[in-house]
């Protein structure tokens, strides 16, 4: 995996805890596909913004901690943590991004929850 994906996976986790959602969707291509739990929930760029405008809204504390992250072909995996959010709950995740041309082009996640 070269450098460029690491930066774009950087930069749309910096964004997301600053909840600047403009910089969040430009790390991502237009036809991004989301899966949650092998379920595809999110498939295209609007409804990735339809999708963070609202958990950002609603949820102004919100924050992640990558707890690690490492390569695998053409995928970056991390291990986050997502805090802040309004339930009280800490959310636990293994996210793994698929990166071509500088976007990202696929998420797949596998989540996990934990009371705070």
């Amino acid at each position: 995996m070269d450098e460029k994906a690491f930066t774009v996976i950087q930069c749309q986790f910096e964004a997301y805890n600053a909840r600047d959602l403009a910089s969040f969707l430009d790390c991502y291509s237009d036809d991004i596909i989301i899966e949650l739990d092998g379920t595809v929930v999110i498939d295209s760029k609007d409804g990735m913004r339809a999708s963070y405008s609202k958990l950002f809204s609603e949820n102004p504390d919100i924050r992640c901690r990558v707890a690690s992250r490492r390569s695998d072909g053409d995928w970056i995996i991390d291990e986050e943590e997502v805090s802040g959010l309004v339930t009280g709950e800490t959310k636990k995740a293994t996210v793994s991004y698929c990166v071509q041309d500088s976007r990202i082009v696929k998420v797949r996640l596998q989540m996990r929850s934990s009371k705070d």
